[in-house]
C-alpha cells in the first residue's frame, strides 16, 4: 500500500473573530437562540485547503439538518435532505451573505 496524496491538516480558525461571530450569530437568527454553536474536527478534505492561503479563519459550515435515518445516505446512492432542512439551510445562507455584507459602522 502506499499514499497517492498527503496534506497537512488546517490550522485551527479562531471562534472570536469577525467571521465567527457572525456565523454563529446566523446560526442563532435562523433556528435559535437557545443552541450553542460548537466547533468539530471536520474528518474529510474539503476545497478549502486552496483558500487557506488568502485567509487567518476558514469556516466549513453546513446548516442542514440531517434525520438519523438519513445519515446513512450521505454521499451515497438517493443522497438527500428534507424539503424542511433544505429550505431552513437556504434561508440560513441568504442570512449569512446579508449579514455578511453589513458593515459595521465607525465607533465615534
Amino acid at each position: 500500500m502506499s499514499v497517492l496524496d498527503k496534506a497537512e491538516p488546517s490550522k485551527m480558525s479562531s471562534i472570536e473573530s469577525e467571521g465567527y461571530l457572525k456565523i454563529s450569530g446566523t446560526f442563532k437568527s435562523v433556528y435559535s437562540n437557545n443552541i450553542t454553536i460548537l466547533p468539530y474536527l471536520l474528518a474529510g478534505s474539503t476545497d478549502s485547503k486552496h483558500f487557506a492561503e488568502l485567509t487567518d479563519n476558514i469556516y466549513r459550515v453546513s446548516p442542514f439538518t440531517i434525520a438519523l435515518k438519513e445519515a446513512s445516505g450521505i454521499h451515497g446512492v438517493n443522497e438527500r435532505v428534507s424539503i424542511e432542512s433544505f429550505i431552513k439551510g437556504v434561508n440560513f445562507y441568504r442570512s449569512l451573505f446579508l449579514n455578511a455584507a453589513l458593515v459595521p459602522k465607525p465607533s465615534t
